[in-house]
């Protein structure tokens, strides 16, 4: 019988990694044999308040953040740019009502969001583009049934949603 690790690369290459931090891949734009780790991190920036935060970035440095407000099931997205080691947030923007957000963005700026509704474990989606600083969204349409969606997106538009 084989190694149950050995069916499973990735759970093989993070227990490596843990194992001996040593081993950790480098960052592009970092020091050729500098581990990856807090010290090549910026600090922290407060940019909004909120809860169940879920982020997606594109290779053209576009960030979606989405988040549900604190004391009610309020869902808020940001759209960003990367600039340097900051983040050039654009303004907090209402979008629906629900908790556990998730979201995924193409290089093309198609954007896909999926969360759970606030009072049932009826699952929603909205499609939507970045213009700017705003995403031009699609209707909220019913899925599903379940819980803690989270969802992810290829360039080519294949989308894929899994959840509990």
């Amino acid at each position: 019988m084989t190694d149950a690790t050995s069916s499973f690369p990735l759970h093989t290459a993070i227990k490596r990694i843990l194992d001996d931090p040593g081993s950790r891949p480098t960052l592009p734009g970092v020091d050729e044999g500098s581990p990856v780790g807090d010290q090549n991190f910026g600090d922290a920036a407060r940019y909004d308040t909120g809860i169940s935060p879920a982020v997606a970035l594109n290779a053209g440095n576009v960030l979606v953040e989405v988040h549900r407000s604190q004391s009610v099931s309020t869902l808020w997205y940001h759209v960003g740019r990367v600039n340097g080691d900051t983040i050039d947030w654009g303004g907090s923007i209402e979008y629906d009502q629900g908790i556990t957000p998730s979201v995924a963005i193409t290089d093309h700026g198609l954007v896909v969001e999926v969360h759970q509704s606030q009072g049932a474990n009826t699952l929603w989606y909205h499609v939507g583009r970045v213009n700017g600083d705003t995403i031009d969204w699609g209707g909220s349409i019913e899925y599903d049934q379940g819980i803690t969606p989270s969802v992810a997106i290829t360039d080519h538009g294949l989308v894929v949603e899994v959840h509990q």
